[in-house]
């Protein structure tokens, strides 16, 4: 068996190509925002305190894709997250395509703005969502447990809606 040598050149393109696939894989290009696993890396560098979570879930988005295309879905999602998010806040695509996940510093006030400039941002564009949100004391608490309660509460909220309807 021979033993295969990597020139300094070679070597320098395996990184730079594995680096531009970690970069194609932290971000979703279709929403326009992080996804989960490079949330979950990004929170791993956060100073320990409390955050705020909150949890987003899309309104009707597999019903629009059929109506309007998944590219005119995912621009309006891009539209509607494009605000100015604070370089210390995190947003990311969670696990399927109308779960999306924002943490920030904790400060309430704050929070609740941002949620109803993104509700206004998301109705401009035919957009709607349900949300919930609360404290995360990292690292303390585990972000998987965190974003999973808030999402039960998501998705209590959705069905009660339902059966209003």
């Amino acid at each position: 068996m021979s033993a295969r040598l990597i020139t300094p050149y070679r070597r320098e393109n395996s990184v730079t190509a594995l680096k531009a696939e970690i970069d194609r894989l932290s971000y979703d290009d279709a929403f326009g925002m992080l996804t989960r696993p490079a949330l979950l890396e990004h929170v791993t560098r956060l100073a320990p305190g409390r955050y705020c979570v909150v949890f987003l879930d899309l309104n009707g988005v597999h019903a629009l894709n059929g109506i309007l295309g998944m590219e005119e879905v995912n621009r309006r999602v891009r539209n509607s997250f494009a605000l100015a998010f604070r370089h210390t806040d995190l947003v990311a695509r969670w696990f399927s395509g109308d779960e999306i996940v924002v943490i920030l510093p904790d400060d309430a006030t704050a929070t609740r703005g941002l949620t109803q400039r993104l509700q206004r941002e998301a109705s401009e564009h035919g957009l709607s969502f349900c949300s919930a949100a609360g404290v995360w004391n990292h690292p303390r608490d585990s972000l998987g447990e965190i974003v999973p309660r808030l999402a039960r509460t998501v998705h209590a909220r959705k069905e009660v809606n339902a059966m209003q309807r």
